[in-house]
């Protein structure tokens, strides 16, 4: 059984949760959060902080900056992944919808129902996505070149809804 008030190695838990104490210590450099953030007693953290060697110390500090980076590393790989996909997802409707424009004006019928300031919008739009395009330099450039695609549909679109209401609302006088 250990003495009151010093660290028993023997407890593999307890030594566990100090060594994390003493990183985060080394992290921070706050001993009273780092041993409420562990659980564990501040005075047994700080006795075994100034035990520490320099050299001792400077270990912490590395693993300290291990898990820092460790932690950075997860954060942006997460956050490119996230980003990827939703590329991929707005490509994806990107392409729908310039397959369903394909079929419109394709289709005699169809394109006979395409009002002129419609159609002229259409082309406009298309225009610009064409300059957009070409105006591609590097691979760093696609996540801004798949924004402007998504943001030339998304203002295609309100201006048909605009267009509608606005023509909606002749109608009814």
């Amino acid at each position: 059984m250990a003495k009151k008030g010093k660290i028993d190695k023997m407890i593999p838990d307890n030594r566990a949760n100090i060594e994390m104490a003493l990183i985060e210590v080394a992290r921070s450099g706050k001993i009273y959060p780092s041993a409420k953030k562990l659980g564990v007693c501040h005075t047994t953290l700080e006795r075994a902080w100034r035990k520490l060697s320099e050299e001792e110390r400077a270990v912490y500090r590395r693993k300290a900056q291990d898990v820092a980076d460790l932690v950075v590393e997860h954060l942006v790989t997460t956050e490119v992944n996230n980003i990827n996909t939703i590329n991929d997802k707005l490509l994806h409707i990107a392409g729908m919808a310039m397959e369903e424009l394909q079929e419109r004006l394709d289709s005699p019928a169809m394109r006979r129902s395409i009002k002129d300031a419609d159609l002229i919008n259409i082309i406009a739009k298309s225009i610009q996505l064409i300059n957009e395009s070409t105006k591609l330099k590097t691979e760093d450039d696609k996540p801004e070149r798949i924004t402007n695609i998504f943001q030339i549909f998304d203002n295609s679109i309100q201006d048909n809804i605009q267009q509608n209401h606005y023509n909606y609302g002749k109608d009814t006088d």
